[in-house]
């Protein structure tokens, strides 16, 4: 992000090529990977609302599911590795990290635009839409039979599970809202690249970190269904109200302090030069 962000205010590229293809296969790593890691959240969710008797061996199979998950963001992303180069314009003292020239057709550049946004966006989202759909229903057909649900010990979701599944349910909310307006803008770009030149540039930028702000909104999203995190957050309110509260009366008391002080050295002014006066004279 700090590369990146320098690379927007400088616009040519500075750091050199191998810099160029890292810090564009981060960028799609991480975005592959926060997509995928919330397929296995969908799907842990889905077999723990559906499937509860196979609860035992859900630490293992989330094991594997989020190993496929990083190798496959690893090698999706990859590609990047190789596409990326610097170019230098002719007649110019003016270098870019760019993708041009690593497609000898502009069809072949929008397959494979098309291919991560499928792979990134489409697959991901759509994975989750059936998982929670699923969940939703299952979730219908209990409350339809029961009058109130999880609570008994005998319901087959208790509370913390509705509390997990509201707590993605936002998660999966807020990638949505946030990856949605960027894909839609590159879309228009990859079909009518000449649209590029409609629109500002600072709003591409600002898609992409609102995008990117999905990311960093999920650990807020966990911290505040988590109880133990609320009640570290209260008590890290009340001890930073008490220590205000303490500063605040210590000044006050050295405020008051000097206000005594002074009086006493006004009261005490003449008649310390009187008893000087009369041992002169």
């Amino acid at each position: 992000m700090p590369l990146d962000a320098f690379w927007n205010v400088m616009v040519q590229w500075y750091a050199g090529e191998i810099s160029c293809k890292v810090l564009n296969f981060g960028k799609l790593f991480a975005m592959y990977s926060a997509a995928l890691v919330l397929v296995v959240i969908s799907l842990d969710r889905h077999w723990a609302i559906l499937y509860p008797l196979s609860f035992t061996s859900a630490g293992q199979r989330n094991r594997i599911m989020l190993w496929i998950a990083w190798v496959t963001s690893l090698l999706l992303a990859s590609p990047q590795l190789f596409l990326f180069r610097l170019r230098t314009a002719s007649g110019a003292n003016f270098t870019q990290c760019a993708t041009h020239g690593s497609f000898p057709q502009h069809w072949q550049e929008t397959a494979y635009n098309m291919f991560t946004f499928c792979t990134l966006f489409v697959t991901p989202l759509g994975v989750m839409i059936v998982c929670y759909t699923r969940i939703l229903w299952e979730i219908g057909k209990q409350m339809k039979y029961k009058n109130e649900l999880a609570r008994s010990k005998n319901d087959l979701i208790s509370k913390a599970r509705l509390k997990t599944l509201k707590m993605t349910l936002v998660i999966v909310a807020s990638f949505m809202i946030c990856w949605t307006p960027y894909y839609l803008l590159g879309l228009w770009y990859w079909f009518q690249p000449k649209m590029i030149h409609q629109t500002p540039e600072y709003i591409h930028h600002s898609l992409f970190l609102f995008g990117l702000l999905h990311t960093c909104t999920d650990p807020l999203v966990y911290g505040l269904y988590t109880p133990s995190f609320k009640e570290d957050l209260r008590s890290w309110i009340r001890r930073l109200n008490s220590l205000l509260s303490r500063r605040a009366k210590n000044s006050r008391q050295i405020a008051g302090s000097e206000l005594n002080i002074k009086d006493f050295s006004s009261t005490e002014g003449p008649c310390s030069s009187a008893v000087t006066m009369q041992s002169v004279f």
